[in-house]
């Protein structure tokens, strides 16, 4: 008897994999898609070709069929169809672009024009556009026409990989090419960083000191649930050397830097060693209420004023042999080594330089905050014993919790959430998270009476 059933398991389970097997259109079914995207029923294709890409996760793979005009004078022209839903993903107009790049926008319709246009062709194409969630993310002139780009946002402000992206032509309204992205939906884990948190895992990673230039950083998920924070730096070494960070993917769970590609515009080592060494008294004597003391053979205490190099008033530490100096719980690097020679305290020529750029005020980056999840209490509402304990916690480490139970809603000077907490009469038991970067959580409330 087990023996039929195991074998009428087998055929069932051949039966549903063969019933939810992928079907594929064909490619008279690919071709008709595009002619009714086009509303031209007698559109011929000079070529069809059928491409799958299998790489990487499985929500990444594709199945398309990728079409070119048949009309050579137009061969600019194709579409791209996907061989599962058959809907066209993908069309590019090649003879409604310029074929010369410019700088300024052309044409006699506005920004304003083009985006009505090519937000009406979207929701003409896209059959969705208006359930997807999507939101306008980019519109910029991109040289040879304007560029609209809707992205789909989720939780923690997260952007996924669907959305809808289009240029249009500003002299006749016409498009210049129409894309549509389609994945699985995607559930994003809890982030654990801030966007002021990657800035600072970015900018000690690379040796940044100073901060001269910057885009806002970009939270990103996919379906698998990953976040990663994206985002662009440019910054200084303390030693002067400038350079940008051309690309920089942050795991926002883990801190873990996945990708970091700076650019190749530091000095060369040749020219950095080049700095002299010249005696430190002789540096500061022409600067006012600035002095140098020498603490024995050690080490050396510089004070700067304010005034006429730093923000505050500040005192540095020097050692002999480093090519570090200390400034609070900070090491900046010196491009040499400081040196005792004849009793004299010698110290690179640029270090004014290099206490100054390290000093002054960083650009202010758009950091836009994510809103802590709210904190969970581990009873629920309702009778309890006396002196029962609740504990509290958040799935963001580290954040502060605070709590109350006299009924005013916790703020960031209300006690902090160390340990469970003893209930002893019949109260309201409220809790907020806090934490820098980020926006404080909604708040949690349960009432519990003493049985």
């Amino acid at each position: 008897m087990k023996k039929y059933l195991l074998l009428w398991i087998c055929v069932v389970g051949l039966w549903a994999a063969s019933f939810c097997q992928i079907q594929y259109i064909t490619q008279e079914q690919a071709e008709d898609a595009v002619r009714s995207f086009e509303s031209n029923s007698a559109l011929q294709f000079g070529s069809v070709m059928y491409m799958e890409d299998t790489s990487g996760p499985e929500w990444l793979h594709d199945a398309c069929y990728e079409l070119e005009h048949s009309d050579y004078s137009n061969i600019a022209r194709s579409w791209s169809v996907d061989a599962v839903s058959g809907e066209v993903t993908a069309a590019f107009y090649g003879d409604k672009i310029p074929d010369n790049p410019v700088d300024s926008p052309y044409g006699t319709l506005t920004q304003e024009q083009c985006r009505v246009i090519a937000t009406n062709f979207a929701q003409a194409k896209c059959a969705d556009f208006n359930n997807m969630g999507l939101q306008l993310d980019t519109q910029e002139w991109n040289f040879t026409g304007w560029h609209f780009d809707w992205a789909q946002y989720v939780a923690y402000g997260a952007i996924t990989p669907n959305g809808v992206d289009i240029c249009v032509n500003p002299s006749d309204g016409s498009i210049q090419s129409y894309i549509v992205s389609r994945f699985p939906p995607s559930n994003p884990r809890q982030p654990q960083l801030s966007a002021e948190d990657a800035v600072n895992v970015a900018m000690l990673a690379s040796g940044m000191y100073t901060l001269e230039d910057g885009a806002e950083p970009n939270l990103y998920t996919n379906p698998d649930g990953e976040v990663i924070w994206t985002l662009c730096l440019a910054g200084t070494e303390a030693e002067g050397i400038t350079y940008s960070i051309l690309s920089v993917t942050i795991d926002a769970e883990t801190g873990n830097i996945l990708e970091m590609v700076p650019s190749d515009e530091a000095p060369s080592t040749t020219a950095i060693n080049t700095i002299v060494l010249v005696p430190i008294r002789e540096m500061i004597h022409k600067i006012n209420n600035s002095a140098v003391y020498w603490l024995g053979n050690h080490k050396g205490k510089l004070i700067l004023d304010r005034q006429a190099y730093m923000r505050t008033r500040q005192a540095f530490l020097l050692r002999p042999g480093s090519d570090q100096i200390e400034f609070g719980d900070k090491k900046i690097k010196l491009t040499r080594k400081v040196e005792l020679k004849n009793g004299k305290l010698m110290v690179p020529a640029n270090l004014l330089d290099i206490l100054k750029r390290v000093s002054e005020t960083p650009p202010k980056l758009n950091l836009r905050k994510i809103q802590l999840p709210t904190p969970k209490f581990d009873k629920n509402p309702g009778t309890i014993k006396a002196d029962q304990k609740i504990t509290i916690s958040c799935a963001v480490k580290k954040a502060t919790l605070r709590y109350t139970t006299d009924g005013n809603d916790p703020t960031e000077s209300s006690a902090v959430y160390n340990d469970p907490v003893a209930i002893s009469q019949s109260c309201t038991l409220k809790a907020k998270a806090f934490k820098s970067g980020w926006t404080a959580s909604a708040l949690k409330s349960a009432a519990y009476t003493i049985e």
